[in-house]
């Protein structure tokens, strides 16, 4: 993340807040029920298992993971890929990610750079792989528990 403007494989602040605060507000943020070193846990695993379980996407020097539209789809995700990884893996280590998005490790990230850009884009994309991970696993999103690996 960077606070001047984001040179290619940076995520700007603006976006970052604006993604992230969602997940974290304390009234209905999905990640509002943990603390803070959790909540930066959880984020901090789940790009550390992108990075593991596509990797040729992930250093791309154009990963889509590290643009707008990317970045905004992947958090938009999150809450779905941390209650599935939680009710299936129980937990959300790296490794109990990687477990959970190995099932797709082979989804085609060139269909999200066609969405264009704003915030359905974002969702649409985020949907695409919601519904891919869905779809290989056959399941539907899972509870949150209460204390978890992380």
């Amino acid at each position: 993340m960077v606070i001047t403007s984001p040179r290619r494989g940076e995520i700007s602040q603006t976006n970052f807040v604006r993604k992230v605060a969602k997940l974290v507000h304390p009234n209905d943020g999905a990640l509002s029920f943990y603390t803070e070193l959790e909540q930066r846990r959880i984020l901090d695993n789940y790009y550390r298992a992108l990075e593991h379980t596509f990797p040729v996407e992930y250093n791309s020097d154009d990963s889509i993971f590290f643009k707008t539209l990317g970045f905004g789809a992947l958090m938009s995700a999150l809450p779905y890929v941390f209650n599935l990884t939680l009710t299936q893996v129980a937990g959300f280590r790296v490794e109990d990610i990687v477990k959970m998005l190995g099932s797709i490790s082979d989804f085609d990230f060139e269909s999200w750079r066609q969405k264009g850009t704003g915030n359905q884009a974002e969702l649409d994309a985020a949907d695409d792989l919601r519904q891919e991970l869905s779809r290989r696993l056959q399941t539907s999103p899972a509870e949150k528990r209460d204390s978890i690996p992380l």
